[in-house]
């Protein structure tokens, strides 16, 4: 790794811990890899101290040039956190799933295999992805941990981008209980709306799925869904405590075909952490 030059040290306003920096000499590339790379760390900012806050950050996945005199400053975890925190409170994600992340995960012989699938998904997702995931297994076992921590993994490698992604959670009993009072009043403006974003956001979260209450409605609603999603290109991320072929016998062939295809199915086994470890 290449030496520092005209080291620095900043403090961070968040948390006051001190931030090793340096500042560009001439026109370089910054990349995170030791090899390719003038810094050689896996994730550095570029640091606009006057607004408080990262002008971007540079995660190791894509190059740039940086111009004479731009500030190179190590990341400060608590910055990201509360980039991830904002960003889930902009987008309807409940806040606490914030702080769900990938090393707060316990990674044991029965998830070890689900838990890289989610890590290799959070850390390249982007366009051109489709293909989702889904994580099943008993409850209490880590998959809405998984998914939230996917999400949070995005945040985080897009935190000041100019067009971050659009992301979405949804509990499925809750969305369709939703999708069903609007259908109930008919506020069809309101269900077009709800499906509208369904379709259109870059990755949808659908927790629980399989613990609605099972109706003609509800399983035509999912239909609608993923098929939507499908139709449109777009990635989900699915948690359900039933298996593939289990899930296909109680919402049907058509419905069931639709989630197989959408996604890459990782089973979670073991124990649930409830009642005994922050999870």
């Amino acid at each position: 790794m290449a030496e520092p030059v005209e080291l620095n040290v900043h403090v961070c306003p968040v948390c006051g811990r001190e931030l090793a920096s340096r500042t560009a000499e001439r026109r370089e590339l910054l990349y995170g890899d030791e090899e390719s790379g003038v810094w050689g760390e896996k994730s550095v900012l570029i640091f606009d101290y006057q607004a408080g806050r990262p002008a971007r950050v540079l995660d190791g996945l894509r190059k740039e040039w940086l111009v004479e005199g731009a500030e190179i400053v190590e990341v400060c975890e608590c910055l990201l956190m509360l980039a991830v925190e904002a960003h889930f409170t902009r987008h309807g994600i409940p806040v606490g799933l914030a702080r769900k992340s990938f090393e707060g995960f316990i990674v044991t012989e029965g998830n070890a295999e689900a838990y890289q699938a989610c890590l290799r998904f959070g850390e390249t997702f982007g366009p051109g992805v489709t293909r989702g995931v889904a994580l099943y297994g008993s409850v209490g076992v880590g998959k809405t941990h998984l998914a939230a921590a996917i999400l949070a993994s995005i945040v985080r490698r897009n935190v000041t981008s100019p067009g971050p992604p659009y992301l979405l959670f949804a509990s499925v009993p809750m969305l369709l209980r939703e999708i069903g009072w609007l259908r109930t009043e008919a506020q069809a403006g309101g269900q077009r709306d709800v499906f509208q974003r369904l379709f259109s956001d870059d990755l949808v979260v659908l927790d629980d799925l399989g613990l609605e209450q099972i109706t003609d409605d509800t399983i035509q609603d999912i239909f609608i869904i993923v098929n939507g999603r499908l139709n449109a290109g777009k990635p989900m991320v699915m948690t359900t405590n039933f298996g593939p072929q289990a899930l296909k016998d109680k919402v049907g062939v058509r419905v069931g075909d639709r989630l197989i295809e959408a996604c890459e199915w990782y089973e979670i086994r073991g124990e649930s952490f409830r009642g005994k470890l922050p999870h």
